[in-house]
């Protein structure tokens, strides 16, 4: 069943594949996200011991706003109204303001209005004063912060990043700013100490504030290297997840952010992580829907020797097919499912994470971690039976 770009609903999906069939009897209603990702350019003025494009830094390889014609007509056509700019560190390509005017620019001869469109941007913060003053477009701003003063200008190995960054989030938390401001913490065996503990002051403020979290447990993608202890970051998770759920109660409901958006958890495994921290938990079937992230269908593929080109440009409509395809090929980048895993009902879980990029290493599993996740998987199994049934009796009726 071909469902159009821009818009999936629970109508369309009443007859398609069982596995998408169960998930929106349970949802109602989804939107395909109208964001996409523009790389800009590797080049970054950090060094994070996590990056996957660790090797790239110094490319001087950068996006030019003539770049843009071969690949923006068609994104506009196939629904994308959002770019958000990454990198490398894209405050750092000289030509961004050129780039947000040429993309107005097209989007104009493509008959799509310039209030129609939404810039936002992933940065470092070293520079995002200068990008505020110079690019006015740019309503969105997504911080990476990994942690106490110390413990993130380590990892990210720039004395002074922590301070620009949280000067910057204070100085338009206290004049009220329309500026919609988020953050990225990841989450490796460096920091998920400090995050639970010496951090947890500060990511409630965030919260109060209305600043979106997002936790990102290290995937190894690209050429990411390090190792990857399971138990100790999602034991952190739920540590910091149990000190934040009240907090979160007082996060400000607006028209950017809900409050059940305060915080997301990317990409874990369901099974590993506590009732509480499961709420706010998002695989990557997730973020196809996720209006702040990007449409995974046109994401770019990852280039380390050159910039970063999206995918499926040609695809006219969407599918569940497509979608599938595409869910198959990132998940598989970091994630596994074995044949426990195979009987879960539980959508949201991309499965068993990796932990070595080089080795392909999976975590050690005993009994008694199998004899959970089967636990777990009869729970899902029960609990999905019950809406499924409820969904149809509505459906009927």
């Amino acid at each position: 069943m071909l469902v159009p770009a821009g818009k999936i609903n629970f109508n369309n999906f009443q007859k398609s594949t069982s596995i998408f069939r169960d998930y929106f009897l349970t949802h109602k209603q989804y939107q395909l996200n109208k964001r996409v990702k523009i790389d800009t350019g590797k080049f970054c003025n950090a060094q994070c011991n996590f990056c996957y494009y660790l090797p790239e830094v110094n490319s001087k390889l950068f996006l030019k706003p003539n770049d843009l014609k071969e690949f923006i007509p068609k994104l506009l056509s196939n629904g994308i109204r959002e770019f958000e700019f990454s990198g490398g560190e894209p405050t750092l390509n000289k030509r961004l303001q050129e780039i947000v005017e040429a993309i107005i620019r097209i989007a104009q001869k493509e008959d799509v209005y310039e209030d129609e469109l939404y810039f936002s941007i992933v940065t470092n913060g070293i520079k995002a004063h200068e990008v505020e003053r110079t690019i006015p477009q740019i309503k969105e701003f997504l911080f990476s912060i990994h942690g106490t003063e110390e413990v993130h200008d380590q990892i990210v190995k720039a004395k002074g990043s922590y301070q620009r960054i949280m000067e910057f989030i204070s100085h338009h938390i206290e004049k009220e700013s329309p500026l919609l401001l988020r953050v990225n913490v990841v989450l490796t065996n460096d920091n998920i100490d400090n995050i639970q503990n010496e951090f947890i002051n500060t990511l409630k403020w965030f919260i109060k504030s209305g600043i979106q979290i997002n936790f990102l447990p290290m995937n190894f993608w690209s050429s990411a290297t390090g190792i990857f202890n399971q138990d100790k970051i999602f034991e952190g998770i739920d540590n910091i997840i149990e000190k934040l759920y009240q907090t979160i109660k007082e996060f400000p409901n607006n028209n950017s952010l809900l409050r059940s958006e305060a915080i997301n958890i990317r990409y874990v495994q369901m099974c590993k992580i506590s009732p509480k921290a499961r709420e706010f938990a998002r695989g990557h079937l997730d973020h196809y829907f996720d209006r702040h992230d990007w449409n995974k269908v046109w994401y770019p593929q990852d280039n380390l020797d050159k910039l970063n080109i999206h995918t499926n440009l040609d695809i006219e409509e969407i599918n569940t097919k497509v979608i599938l395809e595409s869910l198959a090929k990132e998940s598989s980048q970091s994630h596994y499912k074995d044949n426990i895993c195979a009987t879960c009902p539980e959508l949201s879980c991309d499965g068993i994470k990796f932990i070595d990029q080089q080795k392909k290493l999976i975590p050690e599993e005993t009994q008694e971690d199998k004899d959970k996740r089967i636990e777990y998987i009869d729970f899902k199994k029960a609990k999905h039976a019950r809406k499924f049934s409820q969904s149809s009796k509505s459906l009927q009726s």
